[in-house]
């Protein structure tokens, strides 16, 4: 099974049990690490999180704010930046 099917089929399984609309989920690619992501918002929280592979080692990353999105967008902006440079080596 592709890493990408793999990685979409649990993180669909992870979203439905905490209630996240499936259409919130996205997919990228940094350099060999799949990642599959999603984010929500409701009124006071933002939850992002991402599920990242290279095939061999997982990683499930969160991210759960308080705020409003406005005061939150450098901090979100730096945990992208975190995310996206995570290598397994």
């Amino acid at each position: 099974m592709q890493i990408s099917m793999f990685l979409e089929r649990l993180w669909s399984s992870f979203v439905e049990t905490i209630f996240i609309d499936v259409e919130r989920i996205f997919e990228r690619k940094f350099g060999d690490v799949m990642c599959v992501g999603v984010s929500s918002r409701t009124t006071d929280q933002t939850l992002l999180a991402w599920y990242l592979s290279n095939g061999n080692d997982f990683a499930f990353v969160t991210y759960l704010a308080q705020g409003e999105e406005y005061d939150l967008i450098d901090e979100v902006g730096e945990t992208r930046e975190i995310i996206s440079s995570i290598s397994f080596g």
